[in-house]
Formats: C-alpha cells, structure tokens, sequence
C-alpha cells in the first residue's frame, strides 16, 4: 500500500520558493549550452575578475574557495585586493553563501568580513559553462545602485 501525504501551509510555501527559484527559463541563457545540475559541483579555487558598469571604476580581480555545490547551496570564500585612494592596502575576505539549480544558473552574496560597514552584500548571479569551469554574470549592490559583470574560472580540475 502506497502513502502520500500531502503538503500544506508554510511547507507548502517553502516547497514552491525553492522550486521557483531554482528554475531558469530556457530564454534566460540566449541559447548559450549550460551544465546541468546533476553531477555538476561548485566546489574547489576559482579566480575571477568583476567590473563596474561605470568605465570609469577598475576591474578588480578576486580569488574564491568554495564549499560544497552539489545540490541546492553552497558556501565559501572570496579575498579580493583592497585599494585606498593610496593605492593598494592589503586584501579584503568576504564569505559567500549561495545557491545553485537548473540550468546551471548559480546565485550567491558576498559580505566582506570585519569591514566595520564600510562595504554592503553584493549579490551575483551567474550561469555555470557547459564544462562546469566557467560562471559569467551580473552583480549589484542594491543600497549603492552599484552593478557589472563578472566571470570566474576554475583551477585545475
């Protein structure tokens, strides 16, 4: 005998957010190939570089370690050069936390470590290569109107 019990009411509601946020129409890549989420991880070093969408602001570059991948979330580690208006100042960590589903589409924020403030979540969402090795997207700072592109590449295998 078969049983089923059927959802309701608050884990009904959590049920259809991650269903829907997971879930990228086929129009979103532009015909671009992706991976798919099964058997694809995050996990490993990355390096990338993100830009502003005001030519006048430099490219940056960063590094990242995550964790984990396979499956609905991840979370890792990003450092970054810091610059002041001396020059270069050292290096800046934030930690990520993110998710990753159909499509290969990947969302994640970046919250820069005992930065006393100063700087606010970035959000980035991406869409993972078709060889798992690339993720190319969009970022933003919503409280600064700040926005502009990214790409990270993984290391090795």
């Amino acid at each position: 005998m078969k049983v089923s019990k059927r959802i309701s009411g608050p884990a009904f509601a959590i049920c259809t957010i991650l269903a829907l946020a997971i879930d990228l129409p086929a129009s979103a890549t532009g015909g671009m190939q992706v991976a798919e989420l099964s058997g694809s991880t995050l996990a490993g070093m990355w390096k990338g570089q993100y830009r502003y969408d005001d030519k006048r602001l430099p490219s940056k570059a960063f590094s990242a370690t995550i964790t984990g991948g396979k499956g609905l979330s991840f979370k890792g580690r990003i450092e970054e050069p810091r610059y002041t208006q001396l020059g270069l100042s050292g290096r800046l960590a934030a930690s990520l936390t993110g998710t990753f589903g159909k499509g290969g589409k990947v969302r994640f924020v970046k919250r820069y470590l005992r930065a006393a403030g100063m700087y606010r979540p970035v959000r980035y969402e991406g869409i993972l290569g078709p060889a798992g090795n690339t993720i190319k997207g969009t970022w933003r700072i919503l409280e600064d109107n700040l926005k502009g592109t990214f790409e990270m590449t993984r290391i090795g295998g």
